[in-house]
């Protein structure tokens, strides 16, 4: 997701949600490309959820480059990604609602009354 206002030059936050159980993965990051994607998919993914079938992404140079198609190969997961602004591939209603002080990004559901908030530390 988007590029932040900077704390703990942290600039950007990696966000997963399960298709099923909506459960979110969300980690701080400082840098937006494909090593820390997939560090990112297999320290707190694949490790401890098991391999997903699918991953659904956007159409980002950090989600469809070699390496991170590799990683998917290997692990027999299939990738498909989201057509911008097409709600029926494009799951993600999680939108970033307010940049607090210190890095804390609260992320708001509009389905629901679900909120996240990530502190960048």
């Amino acid at each position: 997701m988007g590029h932040f206002p900077s704390a703990e030059k942290y600039e950007y936050i990696l966000l997963a949600v399960d298709y099923v159980s909506k459960w979110v993965e969300v980690i701080p990051t400082r840098t937006n490309d494909h090593k820390i994607v997939m560090k990112f998919v297999q320290e707190n993914i694949f490790s401890r959820f098991g391999c997903p079938r699918v991953i659904i992404s956007d159409g980002g140079t950090h989600f469809t480059n070699k390496h991170f198609k590799k990683l998917l190969k290997k692990n027999r997961v299939h990738h498909r990604v989201a057509t911008p602004y097409h709600p029926q591939t494009n799951e993600g209603p999680y939108v970033v609602e307010e940049t607090y002080d210190h890095g804390t990004v609260m992320i708001k559901d509009p389905k629901s009354d679900h909120n996240f908030k990530v502190n960048g530390q």
